[in-house]
């Protein structure tokens, strides 16, 4: 720290103002970031705001067909139509301010944990003594 400040250089300038750059660009909305622009070197802001959209989607689809009795996937996948191109993708200018190509693969990355994830809760859930007393498994099940 001390030599910093003794060397007053160019270079060290320089190196100073980027630190403080980003400094401010990690800061988020209340440094007066605008979330919504997407930076590759801090994704959080945009993606906790396309984290909101969707559960907040999500749920509003829930809500409006639990009358009927809906499973939640079908909620989801409702959500993801209406999220998407073929819903509000229409609205010009949605895509590109709310799901940016480039931060798209952040949010595919974190929705392919989840699969992963959801996945390894089902197969928790599976019974092996279930699928040996099926018809369709006894010629194939060993034993």
């Amino acid at each position: 720290m001390v030599l910093f400040l003794l060397d007053t250089s160019q270079e060290n300038a320089e190196m100073h103002n980027e630190t403080h750059k980003l400094n401010i660009m990690e800061g988020g909305f209340l440094s007066g970031r605008n979330p919504f622009i997407f930076n590759e070197k801090s994704p959080l802001p945009t993606f906790i705001i396309q984290l909101l959209i969707i559960i907040c989607m999500s749920r509003l689809v829930k809500l409006i067909l639990s009358p009927i009795k809906q499973p939640s996937v079908i909620n989801e996948i409702i959500s993801g139509i209406i999220l998407g191109p073929t819903g509000l993708g229409h609205v010009p200018m949605f895509l590109e301010t709310v799901f940016p190509p480039k931060s798209l693969p952040f949010l595919n990355l974190v929705s392919n944990f989840g699969l992963v994830l959801f996945l390894f809760l089902v197969g928790l859930e599976l019974d092996p003594k279930i699928l040996k007393k099926s018809r369709v498994w006894q010629f194939h099940w060993p034993g």
